[in-house]
């Protein structure tokens, strides 16, 4: 089974490069981002060892959200 990391800011610039680097150590990323049409883009170039979650860390409600769903995710790989 693979290790699952969450990286926020993820659809570009550090973020981004640390989830290639992870990912070619064979890592699963949560890509934690709070723009939906960056994250989901960065979510195609990575391919199958990554998923988009919208969050964005200023909101309280939306960091609420993001736990909800990542507490029902099923991250078995």
């Amino acid at each position: 089974m693979k290790k699952t990391v969450i990286i926020t800011g993820s659809n570009s610039g550090i973020g981004l490069e640390l989830a290639k680097k992870l990912i070619s150590e064979n890592y699963f990323i949560i890509l934690a981002c709070r723009n939906r049409f960056k994250g989901l883009d960065a979510e195609k170039k990575l391919g199958i060892n990554s998923k988009f979650m919208e969050v964005d860390l200023s909101s309280y409600k939306s960091i609420d959200i993001f736990s909800d769903q990542l507490r029902h995710e099923n991250l078995t790989i």
